[in-house]
Order: C-alpha cells, then sequence, then structure tokens
C-alpha cells in the first residue's frame, strides 16, 4: 500500500524576492486613478505586480484561522448584536471584516 502525496497544502506560497520588491516599490508609489475594485487597482498600478491575494497558487477553498482578542466591553456587545439579530458571532466579524479589507484596499 503506497500513499499517494496530496497536492493540498497549508503552507504560505513562497514569493520570489523580486516579486516581493516590487510589491514593496507599489505600495511606495500608489497610483492616483482611484480605481474602485481591488482587481482593477492591481491591474491599474502596474500589469507586472501580482499581489499575494492574487496569485494563482492561492486557493479559495483554504480557510485560515486568525483569533481576535476583544475587551470585554466589546465582546458583550457583539454577543448582544449576536442575539439581536440571530447571526454567529463569528459571521458578524466576517461582514464587517471582510468589507472593511476591501475598503481599506480601495482607499489611495
Amino acid at each position: 500500500m503506497t500513499k499517494k502525496k496530496t497536492q493540498l497544502s497549508s503552507r504560505p506560497p513562497h514569493h520570489k524576492t523580486s516579486d516581493l520588491d516590487s510589491f514593496i516599490n507599489a505600495a511606495n508609489n500608489p497610483d492616483v486613478s482611484g480605481t474602485s475594485s481591488v482587481n482593477q487597482s492591481a491591474e491599474v498600478i502596474d500589469t507586472k505586480i501580482t499581489f499575494p491575494w492574487n496569485e494563482s497558487n492561492v486557493r479559495d477553498d483554504l480557510i485560515k484561522i486568525f483569533n481576535l482578542r476583544f475587551s470585554e466591553r466589546y465582546f458583550l456587545k457583539l454577543e448582544y448584536l449576536s442575539k439581536l439579530t440571530k447571526t454567529s458571532k463569528h459571521q458578524l466579524c466576517m461582514d464587517i471584516l471582510l468589507s472593511e479589507i476591501d475598503k481599506k484596499l480601495n482607499q489611495k
């Protein structure tokens, strides 16, 4: 019985140094055209740059864990909202965080 090696990996993609340098240079010299979506922003800034989240080996089916620390006050607020809206605390945080991350990336 031989085990087949799986193609799935939980390791982040390896970046070449030149890719990282161009990514950092693009961050230091933002585009001023003001595009509305993240994908358009990546294309407008420089077609040579591939942002880490747009690389071909990034998988949508791989879920990464990230823990949050709330003060007790905010945890209770979150818990209250969860009960009020009948939405899980996790889902409330995901809805807010994902949209805010995209907004931040779209800012100049």
